[in-house]
């Protein structure tokens, strides 16, 4: 067997340039499958960070049911469910990794620096200190909540950049780091500015959650504490939803009687099948080069094989088994398409890297190569299982050849 292996890769030292010929479909097909998974990969992990910014399709919304609709008028429960921080502190746990919760209470209120100052109208936001990390968001300026803020007479508050925009058009944000702004008939000491994924369009204010911004906000049906899940990956939405649902069951009773529990259940799926899609036609699209350059072994080998096919009939006739024939062609096509898949993973990455800057440099979107094992190694396989099915057939027909016959071919 190893015999057959080493007279198979002599053959090839032997016609270089038959050889190289040969190897080049590989390498052009491996070359244009690293590349095209290369950059769709980049491209899944730039839509997931669009989609993470800009969309809520990675939240599910958890919102107590504290009335109901009795022939037509809203009676309120009494005894809704109440969701405590505790209960994140558990909810995060049982998630794990795969998601990250927080406490909401919205409202909303004209925001002002004094009475002589013009008024913002002002989304008014109560949340967790973990919100931060929830939401993806960035201080920029000062400092973000923390629960030593619940022991000060006065309210911290973290403006958007929007807010602080309106309220002092012309000045930077940091200006209003340690100022007073009133808002509902209460002062509240700016302590940070915060940058928001996505258009800036709506002016904020980020209170901490307490005895005393539910207060100031109030309380009611609109006004209930509501939990928000922001999933790691998409993909994953459904299964953390299933997990969150049981962990509620137990917690509070019947989900469907005490919560509306809210998610994108089908635009996920859509954003899901999309991208999968988008992956297989692009990789069944450089498949059809490794198919061609698969073509090429083949038409190499049998012609190798009428070239050769005296010296084939002398070995039969020194010994040589029909299975070492067939092992020193596989042998020639399983190095042929090594060699090419080697030199063209490094071909597709550098292509990858290339193509990916040309993006950039038209579109100005920060797209850049994702480098996998998983694709490489997909690639690597893909070419090697070419070469074993194409040079399969040309193998076996020189394994086939009748060695008296082959000895007087000319």
């Amino acid at each position: 067997m190893r015999a057959s292996f080493l007279v198979g890769l002599g053959s090839l030292r032997g016609n270089p340039m038959r050889t190289m010929l040969s190897t080049l479909g590989v390498i052009i097909g491996v070359a244009s499958l690293v590349a095209i998974l290369s950059v769709t990969d980049g491209l899944e992990q730039f839509s997931r960070e669009q989609i993470e910014r800009t969309t809520d399709l990675h939240v599910i919304q958890v919102t107590p049911i504290s009335s109901d609709n009795i022939e037509g008028v809203r009676i309120r429960r009494e005894r809704a469910p109440v969701l405590t921080p505790e209960d994140i502190d558990t909810a995060n746990a049982v998630l794990g990794e795969r998601a990250a919760s927080t406490l909401v209470l919205h409202g909303s209120a004209w925001l002002s620096l004094g009475t002589d100052t013009p008024r913002v109208p002002t989304l008014l936001v109560a949340t967790l200190p973990n919100a931060l990390k929830t939401y993806g968001l960035e201080v920029t300026e000062g400092r973000w909540l923390s629960q030593q803020d619940s022991k000060s007479h006065l309210l911290e508050v973290v403006l958007s950049r929007a807010a602080a925009t309106r309220l002092m058009p012309g000045k930077p944000a940091s200006f209003l780091l340690g100022r007073q702004v009133d808002f509902l008939g209460r002062g509240s000491i700016v302590v940070g500015i915060l940058d928001e994924p996505g258009p800036e369009s709506v002016s904020r204010a980020y209170l901490l959650l307490g005895p005393a911004s539910e207060s100031l906000i109030g309380a009611g049906e609109s006004k209930a504490r509501t939990m928000h899940v922001k999933v790691d990956r998409v993909e994953e939405s459904e299964d953390v939803r299933r997990d969150l649902e049981q962990w509620l069951t137990r917690r509070f009773g019947p989900v469907e009687s005490n919560f509306i529990v809210a998610s994108s259940r089908q635009r996920i799926a859509q954003v899901t099948q999309a991208m999968l899609v988008f992956k297989l036609v692009m990789g069944a699209i450089a498949g059809i080069s490794l198919i061609v350059g698969g073509i090429g072994i083949m038409n190499i080998l049998l012609a190798s094989v009428s070239e050769r096919t005296r010296e084939i009939g002398i070995r039969r006739a020194a010994g040589a088994r029909a299975s070492d024939i067939l092992l020193q062609f596989l042998a020639e096509s399983v190095a042929i398409s090594g060699a090419g898949s080697l030199i063209g993973v490094l071909v597709g990455l550098a292509g990858s890297v290339a193509v990916t800057a040309v993006i950039r440099n038209i579109t100005t979107a920060p797209l850049q190569a994702a480098f996998t094992w998983t694709s490489i190694l997909a690639a690597v396989v893909s070419a090697l299982l070419i070469g074993l099915t194409f040079g399969l057939y040309p193998a076996r027909k020189a394994s086939k050849l009748d060695p008296a016959e082959a000895i007087r071919f000319e």
